[in-house]
């Protein structure tokens, strides 16, 4: 922290700003006027079905869900971005271990499992497919596009959800492509400089967004509980984010519903084996002196990162997207009972996400795929740890 003030300091010696200015610029709670007013009367609904204030998550689901969020104004997503090598690659892992059952998590507009079932049909190889899509507006053209395809056989179901018992349809594979890091973290913050014991809620009234410290009371309320750097969600999974010792007033945004709906996949579907295709953040070579895991949009810049007014000011006009920490993903993974965890790259690549290999310069992502494997049961009540970026446990 002292390093950035120093950074600031020469910045803006000139224009007489002093220690207070830079930590109310990066540190304080924000309080921001919306330009988009229909966005803003929607929050406000949001907020008054909800004892009056918003999560970080439950604000973002507008945010890029809503009637006046980005989805609903905005054409430029649901497509699935994959390399025809990872389709073969992917066929190929599901023939070697006999997987029938592919769940395809964030399937955008269906393409990669499309795709999939062609090279797997072109093979004489039999799979089934399931999606999970949360924008609704997209499961009418997946199932055009598998018409088209004449795979209507092969798809199973389309749901926006996987909050059901479904049923079972042999071994299966969970595919998370390009979909964990733009799932809506929340805001975890310290009161002292320690371990997280609260998150930043949202109070939207007149056009005007405010951020608070959300007290246990109001964390009780939504069915959330932070205590001694162990949070408890809403479906009663315990995350330990011990190691994420924060600065008081620093932020770190934690995808925690991401975590929970790893279990939750794992657990609904059986699965054999879990594919994470994603680009993630490599350990740093620094220690990072700002908050943690922003909003990507924001890394652009070296110094200034903490623009969060401009974020709100431009509601339902931004597609999100955070860092996913390889190591992060590792710890939740064995968590969750996985013993085997390899990346379907070369083993150079796997010792630089693991820190093991110093980070080649100017290198911050690497887009690289997680197999997941040999699975042990874990309790439906163990905690999930959460290993802070750089931290191998």
């Amino acid at each position: 922290m002292l390093k950035s003030y120093f950074d600031y300091f020469l910045k803006k010696i000139i224009a007489g700003n002093n220690y207070k200015d830079w930590y109310d610029t990066h540190y304080s709670l924000k309080t921001v006027s919306l330009k988009n007013r229909r966005l803003a009367k929607e929050l406000e609904a949001a907020c008054k079905r909800s004892n009056g204030v918003l999560t970080y998550a439950e604000y973002l689901q507008v945010d890029q869900f809503g009637r006046n969020g980005y989805h609903a104004t905005h054409k430029e997503h649901g497509f699935q971005h994959i390399h025809t090598s990872t389709i073969k690659e992917i066929v190929e892992l599901c023939i070697q271990n006999k997987l029938e059952h592919i769940v395809d998590i964030g399937c955008g507009n269906g393409s990669l499992g499309i795709e999939i079932l062609k090279e797997a049909r072109q093979r004489g190889y039999t799979l089934s497919w399931t999606g999970i899509e949360i924008n609704e507006q997209l499961h009418g053209e997946i199932k055009k596009r598998f018409k088209t395809a004449k795979l209507e056989k092969s798809l199973i179901e389309i749901s926006s959800s996987i909050q059901h018992k479904a049923k079972s349809h042999g071994k299966t594979l969970a595919i998370f492509s390009f979909s964990l890091d733009s799932m809506p973290p929340e805001i975890f913050m310290s009161s002292a400089a320690s371990v997280p014991d609260t998150m930043i809620g949202l109070q939207i009234k007149d056009n005007l967004l405010t951020e608070i410290a959300l007290t246990k009371e109001q964390l009780q309320q939504k069915g959330l509980i932070m205590e001694n750097g162990i949070g408890t969600d809403i479906y009663k999974n315990k995350f330990d984010l011990r190691s994420w010792n924060l600065a008081k007033g620093q932020r770190a945004y934690i995808p925690i519903a991401s975590f929970s709906l790893l279990k939750e996949c794992i657990n609904t579907y059986a699965v054999a084996q879990l594919l994470i295709i994603d680009e993630f953040r490599l350990p740093s070579n620094e220690k990072y002196r700002e908050h943690v895991l922003v909003p990507r949009i924001l890394q652009r810049f070296v110094r200034d990162t903490v623009d969060f007014k401009n974020l709100y000011e431009n509601s339902g006009k931004i597609l999100y997207y955070y860092p996913l920490p390889w190591n992060t993903i590792v710890s939740v993974l064995k968590s969750l009972g996985f013993q085997k965890i390899q990346s379907g790259k070369d083993a150079y690549s796997l010792k630089i996400l693991l820190g093991e290999v110093q980070n080649p310069v100017g290198k911050i992502m690497l887009c690289r795929d997680i197999i997941a494997s040999q699975r042990i049961k874990q309790s439906p009540f163990a905690t999930i740890t959460v290993d802070k970026p750089g931290s191998i446990h």
